[in-house]
């Protein structure tokens, strides 16, 4: 088995720069070996109650942990010349670049590959490709945002990737997914699939009824071209997320179409929705999910963070 990395970080807060905690492991001939765990002191910014509610991190335990600049230090003598796995990858290497660029520390050269591109990939009709639903799919314990829980897990389910595609080598999967993986060589290449089928669907009744919102089709960004349907009670208006999205390049609609790609569900209605209460919008989605569409349904929380 090839020797790879994974990593996983924990944020303070969702809007501002505050990485807390960090865990990398190192999986190498069925072993799993811890390479970094720690909490990290991110500085004077204030912790977001709801995802201190998720990783119960509070400020309490981090003043005496290690600052950002320690911290980024100590991750770039592990991954030099590694290949580095992660679960929305570029949420965790974001959180690297942007640790190394604020204290103006040189970055090693190094590879990463997204579980998360990979799973969709590989295991159709999914509701949603979070590492909770493909722990859960794969029967892989997870104490989900936890670092370490987290970190473990990304592996497991590399190892699960490699065994259902019957390959043994991270190159044959790639290659059979049609995956290219991302590096950084003095600038960052993002991992991507080799080819982008672009929607020739969309027009401007498609959201010129949802508030006549000016798409921003300048913009390069995550969610640009995937179209967005909110459904339930959400925390924040539902018209200032559908400007949101369309600000960042996405396409709001008001009912879920063969174009959706993102159902996004209120924080209580998500929780009725896997209890099995479901509306309509969410049955439609699931029969499209069944049929092969690329659509995740998703909570406010999980939306929150894409955009961010």
């Amino acid at each position: 088995m090839e020797k790879f990395l994974t990593i996983d970080f924990e944020a303070a807060n969702r809007y501002i720069y505050s990485p807390c905690s960090v865990s990398i492991y190192e999986f190498n001939s069925n072993k799993i070996i811890k390479k970094l765990s720690t909490l990290i002191n991110p500085g004077d910014v204030p912790f977001d109650s709801k995802l201190v509610e998720l990783h119960n991190i509070t400020y309490d335990m981090v003043k005496n942990a290690p600052n950002i600049e320690t911290t980024m230090r100590n991750i770039s003598n592990i991954i030099d010349n590694n290949i580095i796995f992660a679960h929305n990858a570029i949420y965790d290497i974001s959180k690297y670049l942007t640790g190394c660029s604020l204290n103006n520390l040189s970055i090693p050269n190094f590879e990463y590959a997204d579980t998360l591109t990979l799973a969709r990939q590989t295991w159709k009709k999914l509701i949603n490709y979070k590492l909770d639903t493909i722990s859960e799919f794969l029967n892989i314990d997870l104490n989900h945002h936890n670092a370490d829980s987290d970190a473990i897990a990304c592996g497991k389910v590399v190892l699960e990737l490699l065994k259902y595609n019957d390959v043994n080598s991270f190159e044959s999967l790639f290659n059979k997914l049609n995956y290219i993986k991302g590096f950084y060589d003095g600038s960052l290449n993002h991992a991507h699939i080799n080819t982008y089928k672009k929607s020739t669907s969309k027009s401007i009744s498609d959201y010129e009824r949802i508030k006549k919102l000016h798409i921003n089709t300048s913009i390069n960004s995550l969610i640009a071209g995937k179209y967005f349907v909110f459904t339930g009670t959400l925390n924040i208006k539902r018209a200032d997320a559908m400007k949101i999205v369309a600000d960042k390049g996405g396409i709001p609609e008001g009912n879920v179409t063969k174009n959706t790609n993102y159902l996004v569900v209120g924080r209580d209605d998500y929780g009725n929705f896997k209890s099995g209460n479901k509306s309509n919008k969410m049955i439609k989605a699931e029969k499209l999910i069944q049929l092969g569409q690329d659509l995740q349904i998703i909570n406010e929380d999980d939306f929150l963070d894409i955009i961010a």
